[in-house]
């Protein structure tokens, strides 16, 4: 226990008798074990002394009370009280509930406050910067760091920079003063935009510099770039000199992960229509299949979704899985692509059925506060509808348009290429 002298501590304190405790609980648990190892062969009339009972019990119970104080060390926690002559008072556990809640929440919104700076900064550098090819651009490549040849000297295309290990940052040599640059191998600083982008963001050191100064209990600070390099405060040397284990990571396009993916995307709710009409056959059906198991790849834990089959109906894909979306999780994606090799091909297409189930399910969920109360879209998968839809469209997405549409034309017939289209663009989508 730390050195508190004579400061208050506050607590709960129970005014339980410990013996009365110890009698009572020890002897019902041991008449509880007793029945259940009792002889089959005693005669249910068969009386038990009392008092060898009870004895039993007091011995069983004092057994378990001493196991309990060494167990929990409750000697030594007594002790440490009295020796440091401190006062025990009552708290109200409701209270400290409360000033525990408002710590964490005034913990989240620093980190919340930090990535704002951020994203605010990178906005306003992106907009203010012009393109320009012919200017130099410096920048700490961290790949090529500290890197000496057998003479001593730095090899052409290395920099050198002083780094120095921090326990803060996982015991890795860092430079907190700058930030570093990691480039995937298929990314090149060649490429006038990555290039571009590359100078702009160098005007975040500061920020990063501040915003841990502000908050020294921060860990990485990174800004990743759709043109494929990822800027990261502190520097550090990828991959790192002391740590042969670390060296694996982050050597992929940081765009494909789940972190990259959630920030661009946004959490949605997802409706996927499958045409099963009698005409999805054959490789119309294949790729049908393939084109939603790549939308599913796509999504994450913060999306919502269902899939469902249409032709004269419209069924969801999983059954109980009905009128309803459910979180885009590894176990409810795995149920999607498990049923969706049970599809079968047959009847006539209902789009209108379709569309309004899924302009229903999402108009449901926005209203009530479900799913993730971002951005929607409807995918919709098929060899070609007669034609466009428009009333519909009309009633459940105009004027504002809440629900993005997307479509997939399945086949060689380009008959449909235009009303598909029409679809997609007057809904905020793509074709």
């Amino acid at each position: 226990m730390p050195d508190i002298g004579r400061r208050r501590i506050r607590g709960t304190m129970s005014s339980l008798n410990s013996k009365n405790v110890q009698y009572y609980s020890c002897l019902l648990l041991f008449l509880v074990v007793l029945m259940a190892f009792l002889p089959t062969s005693l005669e249910q009339d068969e009386d038990i002394p009392h008092n060898e009972v009870k004895n039993w019990a007091l011995k069983f119970g004092v057994s378990l009370w001493e196991f309990g104080r060494q167990f929990t060390k409750m000697s030594e926690i007594e002790k440490k009280y009295y020796d440091l002559d401190v006062e025990v008072t009552r708290k109200d556990g409701l209270i400290l509930i409360r000033e525990m809640a408002a710590e964490v929440k005034n913990m989240m919104d620093i980190k919340m406050n930090a990535v704002m700076r951020i994203m605010d900064s990178a906005e306003q550098a992106a907009l203010s910067q012009k393109l320009d090819s012919a200017s130099a651009v410096r920048y700490y490549n961290a790949r090529r760091l500290n890197e000496y040849g057998p003479d001593g000297r730095l090899q052409d295309g290395s920099k050198e920079m002083s780094l120095t290990q921090s326990k803060h940052f996982d015991q890795l040599a860092v430079n907190i003063s700058l930030s570093s640059v990691l480039l995937p191998p298929e990314v090149r600083d060649s490429d006038p935009e990555v290039l571009n982008a590359i100078k702009w963001s160098e005007h975040l050191d500061p920020l990063f510099i501040n915003n841990y100064e502000m908050d020294p209990s921060l860990s990485w600070q990174y800004f990743g770039s759709s043109t494929g390099f990822l800027r990261r405060y502190p520097a550090i040397k990828w991959p790192p000199d002391d740590s042969s284990a670390r060296s694996g990571q982050e050597l992929y396009d940081f765009r494909t992960s789940s972190w990259y993916i959630d920030s661009a995307t946004s959490p949605k709710d997802v409706v996927i229509l499958l045409d099963s009409s009698g005409s999805m056959t054959g490789q119309r059906r294949e790729i049908a299949k393939s084109v939603v198991n790549a939308i599913l790849d796509t999504l994450g834990n913060n999306d919502f979704l269902n899939v469902f089959r249409f032709s004269d109906t419209t069924d969801p894909l999983v059954p109980c899985f009905k009128d309803m979306l459910v979180q885009a999780n590894m176990e409810n994606i795995r149920e999607m692509r498990n049923y969706l090799d049970t599809t079968r091909a047959e009847n006539i297409a209902n789009f209108s059925s379709a569309l309004i189930t899924a302009f229903e399910i999402l108009h449901k969920y926005n209203r009530t506060g479900q799913g993730c109360q971002c951005n929607q879209a409807i995918m919709l998968i098929t060899d070609g509808p007669p034609y466009d839809y428009h009333e519909i469209f009309k009633q459940y997405n105009l004027p504002h348009t809440p629900v993005r549409v997307f479509t997939y034309l399945i086949g060689r017939d380009s008959s449909n290429a235009e009303e598909m289209n029409r679809i997609a663009c007057t809904n905020k989508g793509k074709h």
